[in-house]
């Protein structure tokens, strides 16, 4: 494992040191919308997420991306008194 530090072209910018590789660590299984339960949920069902655990904006964030993911289905977040709940709700219908 190399320790030098790189050079910077940058006159402003300092040094940067290089990241360590480590070896042999392994990766985590399951993703990270795996954070909240959202492929077990059922229209009409909801999950509480207190303020100390994520922010409304972390929620909101893994609600759209897990959105993305998985067309068809809709949740609605809203903040609540100590956190935030995600409702899984019945997705909009589109007309033809």
């Amino acid at each position: 494992m190399s320790t030098e530090n790189t050079e910077s072209t940058d006159l402003n910018q300092p040094a940067r040191k290089p990241y360590a590789i480590d070896k042999g660590i392994p990766a985590p299984t399951g993703t990270l919308l795996d954070r909240f339960p959202f492929a077990k949920m059922e229209i009409g069902d909801s999950f509480f997420v207190p303020k100390a655990d994520a922010s409304d904006s972390t929620v909101r964030q893994y609600t759209a991306r897990y959105l993305k993911e998985k067309p068809g289905v809709a949740y609605k977040v809203g903040t609540v008194e100590g956190g935030v709940r995600v409702w899984r709700v019945e997705p909009k219908k589109t007309e033809p």
